[in-house]
């Protein structure tokens, strides 16, 4: 099968987009040929059946000059072309700019969405889309009977179940990963780090913080979030590591032993999913965890904005025994490889795409 992707960027590296090229890999794998249509190319991935187009974004050419190469590469692939799938990664203006030579030649049109966002470009798309794949039922904002959950296309080759082994009762590692801005509420990490030290009298903690600003227009929620910290006087058990690339991020689930993530409803968050993979104990409060994490859902799953929740789930986990916490996280991990896989979504789209053409 010949397919065609679209997405916004290519790099190893990125910190958010970088496990694209992990996408690619596995989607080539499946494929005759993968043709890559990327905005923005900044590393190059070598496989004899994958051709990466890049609209040069990297080389400042114009949104307009970057719209031409846009069209003709998919007026050459889709229109006089042997594609037989269109696949679409997250940005709604590429089912909208590809549809209608889609809709032409009666190629499928794939695209893959998991955000709350919903507005006149996300319907639009819709409406030229033969399916949509999205991470739950509940990650996509619009419903219908395009729409297909497929998992969230975790890499578990890459975050492997960690070394319990090393796990200290007298010093827990948490750890939370992603870009500071408000989406993240990192200010209910920094509470309830301050009710587990002066209201539960914890000592056996220490909590990272991993990530850099998220936009410049976020800036001053960053100097709250800096002043929140210092007025709490945190400095002692909770650290901000700054951003990690993204092939250095795994690292950072092996080193914790509990992943919190504090991102509310409507954002199906996949660091959460990776810390699961790579064997942490994860605590969330966004919409759809809590089936996720089955059986340990009261103990995991906390009230969205709620510190004080938040801080008494964790005072549970820290105190419990080292057996306990390795049952939770062989659980956790396994939820993931069964139904979060990478290959799980691959396998998905290759079957979407063979039905769409019969």
């Amino acid at each position: 099968m010949r397919i065609l992707m679209i997405t916004y960027l290519i790099d190893e590296k990125d910190t958010i987009g970088g496990f694209v090229c992990t996408w690619i890999r596995k989607l080539a794998g499946k494929c005759e040929h993968l043709y890559v249509i990327a905005q923005e190319v900044r590393h190059e991935i070598t496989m004899p059946n994958v051709t990466i187009l890049s609209l040069k974004k990297e080389k400042a050419f114009s949104k307009f000059h970057q719209f031409l190469r846009f069209q003709y590469f998919v007026i050459k692939y889709v229109v006089f072309g042997r594609i037989e799938g269109v696949f679409t990664h997250l940005m709604q203006i590429y089912p909208i700019l590809a549809g209608p030579w889609c809709k032409l030649r009666k190629t499928p049109l794939v695209m893959w969405y998991t955000h709350k966002h919903n507005d006149i470009l996300l319907k639009t798309a819709y409406l030229f889309c033969n399916k949509i794949v999205t991470a739950t039922s509940e990650s996509f904002p619009i419903k219908g009977r395009k729409i297909i959950p497929t998992g969230h296309g975790i890499n578990c080759d890459k975050y492997i179940f960690r070394n319990w082994g090393n796990f200290n009762p007298q010093r827990i590692n948490i750890v939370s990963v992603g870009r500071i801005g408000l989406a993240k509420k990192y200010e209910t990490v920094l509470q309830a780090a301050n009710l587990l030290k002066n209201k539960y009298n914890i000592n056996n903690f220490h909590w990272q913080i991993v990530g850099g600003e998220s936009r410049k227009d976020e800036s001053e929620y960053v100097r709250y979030i800096n002043d929140l910290y210092e007025q709490l006087k945190l400095q002692d058990c909770v650290t901000f590591a700054g951003p990690v690339p993204n092939t250095e991020v795994a690292k950072c689930y092996q080193d914790a032993d509990i992943f919190v993530n504090t991102t509310p409803k409507g954002s199906f968050d996949k660091s959460v999913l990776e810390s699961m993979s790579s064997g942490n104990v994860a605590v969330a409060c966004a919409q759809g965890f809590d089936k996720l994490f089955g059986k340990y859902s009261n103990l995991l799953y906390f009230k969205e904005n709620n510190s004080e929740d938040l801080a008494y789930k964790l005072n549970k986990l820290l105190g419990m025994q080292k057996t306990e916490m390795i049952d939770i996280a062989t659980y956790l991990s396994k939820a993931i490889r069964q139904n979060h896989n990478v290959d799980i979504l691959m396998d998905k789209l290759i079957e979407i795409f063979k039905e769409e053409n019969r």
